[in-house]
């Protein structure tokens, strides 16, 4: 009896124990190392090169968090609608930095566009090319990157149909609708010509436009644009992502447009994409298939996966895929192969 009873006591007294070394370990401060701050300081690199468009680059001084102060609605606005912030434009980009632009070994001069906030060449760059950029900014480390323009990859639109779809206003991941389409859905048969012996990344845009003209009466004039909308669905497995647990604007969840070529290496294969036409005149799809470098396949994945995860005390700290050596952001190269589809006919 005395040994049970004893036995009682040693277990309710390594429960408290145990109770108390948990109750004191569930808050602990962390405190950022000097020289984590000092890292977290530098200069931020941006560049994507196309085949099909003129060399720019985005230079900026890298912040540690808490130096940045908030983004106040007007700048939110002037972001969505033009461009940077305030902040970037008159803090963080560097326009007195030195750039050196090298494509195949051959140097090219690189001006500042102050309309634009960046560098920009006269030189297109073609596939194949290598490029290789370096910057240097007063009390800042040199950075430097480099990418190859991959040859775009052949697709073909093999067929396409339009189906009536009842249009609803609120949005969800099963459900392909939004406010400025019609109720008809365009289903469209695709086929990628994936080359052998090599592993290939790809990024797939697929765009529904319309033009369409609104008179404000106030301004006495007629606004004229085309409505657009990037969104699109598949149910193809190539676009099944299960580290996109929540949808993000208008994108479902587990959906990306960012893939390689895993399932079909070195084959043809073909899928179907979805998406809903606009109001308006001249309806069309713009089907484009990027073929993108490693570098910036990593970039985009570990940016969708940012923009789902919540940034708050319980959230383990999610890196931005970089290319730049000694620096922050991403030097990306994609060619582009483009096919429209005109849906007025139809």
């Amino acid at each position: 009896m005395m040994k049970n009873a004893m036995k009682n006591i040693y277990a309710v007294v390594s429960v408290m124990i145990i109770l108390a070394f948990i109750l004191c370990s569930c808050e602990k401060v962390i405190r950022f190392k000097g020289e984590n701050l000092e890292n977290a300081e530098g200069i931020n690199l941006t560049a994507l090169v196309s085949n099909d468009t003129n060399l720019r680059i985005s230079v900026s001084k890298a912040y540690v968090f808490s130096d940045i102060p908030p983004i106040y609605w007007e700048d939110f606005y002037h972001y969505q609608k033009t461009g940077p912030d305030s902040f970037y434009m008159k803090v963080a980009v560097l326009p007195d930095a030195e750039l050196k632009l090298s494509v195949n070994d051959r140097n090219y001069e690189m001006r500042y566009d102050p309309e634009n906030y960046c560098f920009t060449s006269d030189y297109r760059p073609v596939a194949g090319d290598r490029i290789n950029v370096q910057a240097k900014a007063k009390g800042l480390k040199d950075v430097s990157a480099e990418a190859v323009i991959p040859n775009p990859q052949k697709i073909e639109i093999v067929k396409y149909e339009k189906f009536y779809d009842k249009k609803v206003i609120y949005t969800s991941d099963e459900e392909l609708t939004d406010m400025d389409g019609k109720d008809t859905i365009v289903r469209i048969t695709l086929r990628i010509s994936d080359p052998k012996n090599e592993h290939n990344y790809y990024r797939l845009k697929v765009r529904s436009l319309a033009y369409d003209s609104q008179y404000i009466e106030y301004f006495d004039a007629t606004w004229e644009y085309d409505r657009v909308t990037d969104i699109f669905t598949s149910s193809d497995v190539i676009f099944k992502d299960p580290r996109l647990v929540e949808s993000y604007g208008g994108w479902g969840a587990y959906f990306s447009n960012v893939f390689d070529d895993s399932m079909f290496n070195g084959k043809e294969y073909e899928f179907d994409v979805e998406t809903r036409m606009r109001y308006g005149d001249n309806p069309r799809v713009v089907i484009e298939l990027q073929s993108i470098t490693y570098d910036f396949y990593q970039y985009l994945r570990s940016l969708m996966l940012y923009r789902i995860t919540s940034q708050d005390s319980y959230t383990e700290a999610l890196q931005i895929y970089s290319n730049v050596d000694n620096g922050f952001g991403i030097l990306g190269a994609l060619g582009t192969e483009k096919h429209v589809i005109n849906l007025q006919s139809r």
